[in-house]
């Protein structure tokens, strides 16, 4: 699985965005967060194991209790991942692949900018069969 997608993944979730979000204001230990989100500790620490190994939050050993903080590195290279894929190249750009597409299971829909009848289609295979 690429980073990029383990990342994204691991803030996909409510809870871990919202812990995430609460580690971005300031540091925290598992008890302070099960508290202010109304979870048990447990809950919290699964979720932190999720978001430690994207990378995301990194805990510091405080005497007894570990202490849980965003690696600010991290969270920098997803904001450059995401503004990447705002920068691809718009895909009504690309050339349609109705040159490549020659079986007769596919048909064209409209909307194709680049050849006009459109992107390439599975047809209907019963509606296929009802023609022949």
């Amino acid at each position: 699985m690429s980073e990029l997608l383990k990342t994204i993944k691991a803030l996909s979730d409510e809870t871990r965005l919202t812990l995430f979000k609460l580690l971005l204001t300031s540091d925290c230990c598992v008890g302070a967060l099960s508290k202010h989100l109304g979870v048990t500790e447990a809950n919290v620490s699964q979720h932190l194991q999720v978001l430690r190994k994207a990378g995301l939050v990194k805990g510091e050993k405080r005497g007894y209790w570990t202490h849980y903080t965003v690696v600010v590195d991290r969270l920098n290279w997803l904001a450059e991942e995401i503004k990447g894929l705002a920068e691809l190249e718009d895909v009504s750009k690309l050339n349609c692949p109705k040159a490549a597409v020659e079986d007769e299971n596919f048909e064209m829909a409209a909307g194709c900018e680049k050849c006009r009848d459109g992107v390439p289609l599975k047809k209907n295979m019963a509606e296929k069969q009802v023609k022949t």
